[in-house]
């Protein structure tokens, strides 16, 4: 079994998708695509030359506060006139703290739209908590051994080198691994339009076939990458779900 943090009702609609798919590679955080949203449903019209002149104007002046600047790159998304475009890319490219992250999002979104005023075909933008490159998102796996007191080393290097060739085998591109006593992370590019669940569900199969060590539960986000305290509690949470069936 996969469990993802959010479902992956998402990814199942974006393999759907029949344009082109590209993937920021620049990390966004959850908060600020709920809130691009929200924002969204409530400035659906399309600016005139007027307003894109004073949208302009707003986000040039230091003075306009954080809120006011939300509303104005999410209207100047709206557009797919090159003016707004390059005014949210000047912005993004200055912004700061939350600003940052709320107006790549902006960013990308409004590229997507020109792009795709330009061509024929749809293109979509996907953005993760975690960034990713190319047609991939980048994912946190995380297994753990049904066994409490932890992996041997030689079930360790089994468990690592195993994921490491299915995530190869499926066109993802391992980055990091974090193995210890208690669990094995790890961090991977895997390719959108690729469902990875089949092949992960039956590398833990497969490993299990040497002595049952793997907890039968994969842990998969590409939201955030868990503090070390967070692992545990997840872990903890799994394992008592387990024992509730």
């Amino acid at each position: 079994m996969i469990e993802f943090e959010e479902g992956d009702d998402a990814l199942a609609q974006i393999r759907s998708f029949r344009g082109t798919i590209r993937v920021m590679e620049t990390p966004v955080l959850p908060e600020a695509q709920q809130e691009y949203f929200s924002l969204n449903r409530k400035n659906t019209d399309i600016p005139d030359e007027d307003e894109l002149q004073l949208l302009s104007e707003l986000l040039a002046d230091q003075s306009t506060p954080d809120e006011t600047i939300k509303t104005v790159l999410v209207r100047l998304t709206n557009s797919t006139d090159v003016k707004a475009f390059r005014n949210i890319e000047s912005y993004a490219s200055a912004a700061s703290g939350s600003l940052q992250s709320f107006a790549l999002l902006c960013l990308e979104i409004s590229r997507m739209r020109l792009e795709t005023s330009l061509s024929d075909e749809e293109v979509g933008y996907i953005a993760g908590g975690l960034g990713g490159h190319d047609q991939k998102l980048r994912f946190f796996i995380l297994v753990f051994p049904a066994d409490e007191s932890g992996f041997t080393t030689n079930q360790l290097q089994l468990t690592q080198e195993e994921f490491r060739q299915t995530f190869e085998a499926v066109g993802g591109t391992p980055e990091v691994f974090d193995a210890g006593p208690l669990f094995l992370s790890m961090v991977v590019l895997l390719p959108v339009m690729v469902d990875f669940r089949p092949e992960a569900e039956n590398c833990l199969k497969e490993i299990n076939l040497y002595g049952n060590f793997l907890f039968p539960a994969v842990y998969a986000t590409n939201v955030e990458i868990p503090a070390y305290s967070q692992i545990l509690d997840i872990i903890e949470r799994m394992r008592k779900a387990e024992q509730e069936k």
